[in-house]
């Protein structure tokens, strides 16, 4: 892959193997930028055709996630992440081992603001995953958490804090 960034050039040469891509396994990437998106989609990169829909649950006026300058390129902003999302209509993850990642970059450190959720409920039991900025707990880390049907949720926090109004790449992976 070949970024153009500024007035340099930068050449992502990582060694994929002998017969790996940038796309193998890949179940979906959504760069958000002007040419990946038209009104209310966020179309999905990976070849895969999981385009997202950009939402609002709000009942109090507030719209759909909006454009905006992202890490690289353009990004969106959520002003109520509670009831702003960009909603899939095919479940992406079926079984583990699978990994996300996402760039974030909050203005605020005093609540828990969901990075990436994925709901998992079904008949009336919650349950899913997410990766949060936890601002609620103390030394504000990067929590990961999984939530069984039965109620039963795991949580790790990352050992470093994330900062307000600063650009943050998070990851998480689940194995077994």
């Amino acid at each position: 892959r070949l970024y153009r960034i500024g007035g340099t050039i930068r050449i992502n040469s990582g060694d994929m193997g002998k017969n790996g891509t940038l796309t193998q396994g890949l179940a979906a990437h959504w760069t958000f930028d002007g040419k990946d998106m038209a009104d209310a989609t966020a179309y999905d990169r990976s070849g895969n055709g999981r385009n997202g829909t950009l939402r609002s649950e709000s009942s109090d006026g507030v719209g759909r996630p909006t454009r905006a300058v992202g890490k690289i390129g353009q990004g969106l902003l959520f002003v109520r992440a509670s009831s702003q999302q960009v909603e899939l209509q095919d479940a992406l993850l079926t079984a583990p081992p699978f990994s996300f990642c996402a760039w974030f970059n909050s203005g605020d450190n005093t609540s828990d603001q969901g990075i990436i959720t994925i709901d998992t409920s079904s008949g009336g039991n919650e349950s899913g995953i997410r990766l949060m900025a936890a601002g609620a707990t103390a030394g504000d880390p990067v929590a990961f958490s999984v939530r069984d049907s039965l109620g039963n949720t795991d949580t790790t926090n990352s050992s470093v804090s994330y900062s307000v109004n600063t650009w943050h790449h998070a990851c998480a992976t689940i194995t077994a």
